[in-house]
């Protein structure tokens, strides 16, 4: 039996809608037939305290840095320590030839010794002409003499003991010492070479690296902030060097400078750190992070869990059938890694952490523990799609 024509263009083109009587539809929300669940990893929001901080790049300085050089000259006779050893306070590092200095310091004790008699005849014969001006036996003028020459080889016997004392400063300056606790750079002097006092090119430099300063800039907008929280005891600063996994280092803040930097509109920091790891190196930068405050029972949700699209920033929450919606968020600041949210989402919800490459309003997912699925790469995202396009 021929069937009527009005019927063929149903038959040909639209099966589903004739045997069901209704329009035809496309898949649910957006959701592709047979979509595969989109790998995902899921975290929940919880709320705890927060640190509010301020996050910064600085570099690291040697709380001070001393340039060795001889007070005396000579010849260098020995080198005590390897270049890049750490020195204690006192430690000898060079010895320079002594026996000049020797030879000076034994004349000046000679000269000591004879100005010493001198003085002593002196003072004896002062108290004999006193005693004779007594009787009437010698004229004033006699006495006068005696007195001035006593006065004068007291004086003498003065500098005498001032030229033993340098001659002894002298000697004791060829060893060389460490002043300050440190670690040392290159030795530009060796045994043999001849040094001048006081030159300009040092022996050595000593970096004192235990503590260690970070020395770092804030925008001026937080000023007012550090100064009032700074008032009620120290300020908590974490320092790690750039792409270092290693723990942070703490510290604390110890110095605001006296006037904000009007052509960057930022006020330099200092924080000390004891460094006693040696986890932090003079010259390195660092990534700092000030902590002014903590807010007790803030939302959190880490950093990569909230996305930014056109109309702001939104999440994906994962619904009871293992689908995920899409959440818009308004989010207060941020918390070091974490982010605080003012809205949007409530303690104990499921949101997505990572994984959103494959994800649309209502697709499927399944969690996995894995950090970075295969699946997500463009070119895989790109066959995935074909595959399941309609």
């Amino acid at each position: 039996m021929r069937l009527p024509w009005v019927l063929i263009p149903c038959l040909a083109f639209a099966p589903a809608a004739c045997t069901s009587g209704a329009p035809a539809t496309p898949a649910a929300a957006g959701k592709p037939p047979g979509a595969m669940p989109a790998p995902v990893r899921l975290v929940k929001a919880a709320r705890r305290n927060a640190p509010v901080v301020i996050d910064a790049v600085g570099a690291i300085e040697a709380a001070s840095t001393v340039s060795i050089n001889a007070r005396v000259g000579g010849e260098v006779l020995r080198v005590h320590f390897r270049e890049g050893a750490m020195v204690r306070k006192g430690d000898l590092l060079f010895t320079l030839d002594a026996r000049p200095y020797e030879a000076a310091l034994q004349d000046a004790k000679a000269r000591l010794a004879r100005d010493e008699i001198l003085s002593r005849n002196a003072q004896d014969e002062l108290k004999r002409t006193g005693t004779l001006l007594e009787q009437k036996l010698i004229p004033q003028d006699v006495h006068d003499r005696m007195k001035a020459s006593a006065a004068a080889q007291e004086a003498a016997l003065a500098a005498a003991r001032a030229a033993v004392t340098r001659a002894e400063l002298d000697l004791g300056w060829t060893l060389i010492r460490a002043p300050v606790d440190g670690r040392t750079g290159d030795i530009l002097v060796h045994a043999g070479n001849v040094v001048k006092a006081n030159d300009t090119q040092p022996m050595v430099v000593i970096r004192q690296v235990r503590p260690l300063m970070a020395r770092f800039a804030v925008p001026e907008a937080h000023l007012a902030a550090i100064r009032e929280t700074s008032r009620g005891g120290e300020l908590a600063v974490e320092a790690v060097p750039g792409g270092s996994r290693a723990p942070p280092s703490r510290g604390v803040l110890t110095f605001i400078d006296s006037a904000v930097n009007a052509s960057t509109g930022t006020i330099a920091l200092k924080a000390s750190f004891a460094n006693e790891d040696d986890a932090l190196w003079p010259g390195q930068y660092v990534n700092v992070r000030l902590t002014l405050a903590e807010e007790k029972d803030a939302l959190l949700l880490p950093v990569q869990a909230v996305q930014q699209g056109q109309q702001g920033s939104y999440v994906y929450l994962v619904r009871p059938d293992n689908t995920v919606e899409m959440r818009p968020v308004r989010t207060a600041r941020y918390s070091g890694d974490e982010v605080v949210i003012a809205s949007g989402v409530a303690e104990g919800d499921t949101v997505v952490l990572d994984g959103h490459l494959r994800l649309y309003p209502g697709a499927p997912v399944k969690a996995v523990e894995r950090e970075a699925p295969v699946s997500e790469t463009p070119a895989a995202v790109a066959t995935a799609a074909q595959g399941t396009a309609p």
